[in-house]
């Protein structure tokens, strides 16, 4: 749970640091209120990261070192923009103590009732694909269950795809 909650908080830091930069790239001195201005630069910095994102995944598989190399190259780019370090600035000096403690507690008090193990069952079996003709996922019963209501894998029927008929 302390995991996911330091990691969405480096996100909202870096989403802000690159939001930041995107909103002084397009004029950001319409937007007067800090509040309003946090938020869209939060968005702003979560829509560019994501769309790195895709844009490195057509070329190279995403890892975390991926990942981290593409957050510190948008928060470098952002970085040399005054108005991210204006408004990182600004946040800053408004997130008093307490406030920040509050906020904290606050995502502890959602946290806690809402952390749960996850098992494989609660994903939905959209990663099933990757894991087929592992001993232990032919073995569950959700698996045969699920495979065997597949059209393709049954012996005998037409595959609606020619890469995967079986002779």
């Amino acid at each position: 749970m302390f995991y996911f909650l330091i990691c969405w908080s480096s996100l909202i830091v870096i989403c802000t640091v690159i939001g930041g930069g995107v909103l002084d790239l397009i004029q950001r001195s319409a937007i007067r209120r800090l509040g309003d201005r946090w938020m869209i630069a939060i968005w702003l910095g979560i829509l560019a990261l994501a769309l790195c994102l895709l844009s490195a995944s057509f070329f190279l598989p995403l890892t975390p070192w991926v990942g981290i190399t593409l957050m510190a190259l948008l928060v470098g780019l952002a970085w040399r923009r005054p108005g991210a370090r204006q408004l990182l600035g600004a946040v800053r000096a408004r997130a008093t103590g307490r406030k920040t403690l509050l906020v904290f507690l606050l995502m502890l008090v959602i946290s806690v009732p809402t952390t749960q193990p996850v098992i494989w069952y609660d994903t939905g079996l959209y990663h099933s694909a990757s894991s087929v003709g592992s001993p232990t996922m032919v073995q569950s019963p959700a698996y045969r269950c699920w495979s065997a209501n597949l059209v393709f894998l049954q012996p005998g029927l037409p595959s609606p795809h020619p890469s995967t008929q079986r002779n």
